[in-house]
């Protein structure tokens, strides 16, 4: 965001995060990045093709797929 210049003229950011870990009614403070992160992935399926009278011998990446993002 910085980069960008969506945070000009700002002189704090601050960021308030919940953790079951913590004891109740503490509070931390740190200075600097935390539990912060950004990634990009790529998830690649692949199925084996077969026969429609076979169709317990291939793998369908369309299902795998499909329950994966219902999983997601």
């Amino acid at each position: 965001m910085i980069e960008y210049g969506c945070l000009q003229n700002v002189d704090v950011v601050y960021g308030v995060h919940v953790s079951s870990l913590d004891s109740l009614g503490t509070v931390g403070i740190r200075e600097g990045y935390t539990i912060a992160n950004g990634d990009i992935f790529e998830i690649e399926i692949c199925g084996k093709g077969g026969h429609a009278a076979t169709p317990h011998l291939t793998v369908d990446p369309l299902v795998a797929g499909s329950q994966l993002l219902l999983n997601l």
